[in-house]
């Protein structure tokens, strides 16, 4: 059976991601990660695990109906907002002379102009916005910052696998 929407556009997404090479043109390459679960701690180990430099944690938050969700039709199609949040570690060496604000900053504008390519996802979203990063919580193991999206997409109400 396929993937639902909502399922097609994280994957899209984080397939955009791996995109972000030097290579391509960007500052920095970055690799896209799907958590198994939603912590940067190792349960096993019991201990801080930092991950390598580049890596951009792909978190969707809740999804919510747009105002004025229902739209017409037989059957009638339900308007989306996907927060998704792109976490993206930058672990410097101790040697480097690049101020961390602009590595964050060039990071996070990669990531934003490549989402922008394509707001409607490869034709699966209406939009996809920009919202306003921020830094999580700076220690010497990691550093970062994340950025927010939320995408606007469609469903048929009576079925998510269903585009709207």
């Amino acid at each position: 059976m396929a993937e639902p929407i909502i399922e097609r556009i994280v994957e899209e997404i984080a397939a955009r991601i791996d995109e972000i090479t030097a290579a391509a043109g960007f500052h920095y390459d970055l690799e896209a990660v799907r958590p198994t679960r939603h912590e940067i701690v190792s349960v096993a180990e019991g201990a801080y695990v930092a991950p390598k430099d580049g890596t951009t944690m792909v978190i969707q938050d809740d999804p919510e109906l747009a105002e004025g969700e229902e739209l017409a039709g037989s059957p009638a199609k339900l308007e989306w907002i996907l927060p998704v949040h792109l976490m993206i570690f930058a672990i410097e060496s101790d040697d480097s002379r690049i101020p961390i604000d602009r590595r964050l900053n060039r990071m996070r504008s990669d990531v934003e102009k490549k989402l922008r390519e394509d707001p409607t996802r490869g034709g699966l979203a209406v939009d996809t916005r920009i919202r306003s990063p921020y830094e999580f919580p700076q220690s010497a193991q990691q550093t970062g910052v994340v950025c927010v999206v939320n995408i606007h997409f469609r469903t048929s109400e009576d079925d998510p696998y269903a585009q709207g």
